[in-house]
């Protein structure tokens, strides 16, 4: 779990008051749509990686 948190794949996060662990959407969605809540979370990381995973 360190290794993927500094690898930037996951993240913990805090959803509806209770601790969460998301999966970056850079390496998640197979040619599905990330929601906005999860690209925000992710926003820096694939900013850096120069990619928008909603495009195709």
């Amino acid at each position: 779990m360190k290794t993927f948190i500094e690898l930037h794949i996951i993240r913990r996060t805090d959803l509806d008051g209770r601790s969460a662990l998301a999966i970056n959407p850079l390496y998640s969605l197979n040619g599905k749509t990330a929601e906005a809540w999860l690209l925000h979370l992710f926003s820096q990381e694939i900013t850096e990686a120069g990619e928008d995973p909603n495009l195709d």
